[in-house]
């Protein structure tokens, strides 16, 4: 979709982030509305915006998002998989775009979601980071675990690279 036309009001409402008005969002056979509490553990979000505090280092956001959700991965483990090994010591402000991302997508499947919302997961990165990105979300479609992706993008090179099917949405409706 456009700028505009809802995608990220869309993922921001399944998380509960906005309520809405009217319409029903149901996920795993539960509203999303009322009863987020009995979903909140099967669903990764992947924002945007990347919920990093500038002023803590790289383990301690893995750390505080871990006790946040259950973490299915040891934190080391999972920095090596995605080449932040070497920034667990540094502030989160120091980061480059590419690595917040990285931080960002490691925070949304540290709880091995059933369904993972990924909300212009490459955005902003250059493109070695953008390939590494698509890479490690193609990995996660064969890893054995059961996952379902929502991915908002503006790029149809990273549609067609990275889904299966492909909607539009336009002034807020599919």
């Amino acid at each position: 979709g456009l700028n505009g036309s809802g995608k990220t009001t869309t993922f921001k409402a399944i998380t509960n982030e906005i309520l809405y008005d009217y319409g029903k969002i149901s996920s795993f056979g539960f509203d999303t509305k009322k009863e987020f509490k009995k979903i909140r553990a099967k669903i990764g979000y992947c924002p945007q915006e990347n919920p990093l505090f500038d002023f803590m280092k790289v383990r301690e956001i893995l750390e505080f998002y871990s006790k946040l959700k259950t973490c299915f991965f040891p934190i080391e483990e999972i920095c090596k998989k995605f080449d932040l090994t070497k920034y667990l010591d540094t502030y989160c402000v120091n980061l480059s775009g590419g690595n917040k991302r990285k931080l960002t997508f490691v925070i949304a499947i540290m709880n091995r979601p059933t369904l993972l919302l990924l909300d212009e997961p490459s955005t902003g990165v250059d493109p070695d980071s953008r390939r590494f990105m698509w890479k490690n979300i193609n990995e996660l479609s064969n890893s054995g675990h059961r996952y379902n992706m929502i991915l908002t993008t503006h790029s149809m090179e990273e549609a067609e690279i990275l889904c299966d099917r492909v909607g539009w949405l336009k002034k807020g409706s599919f």
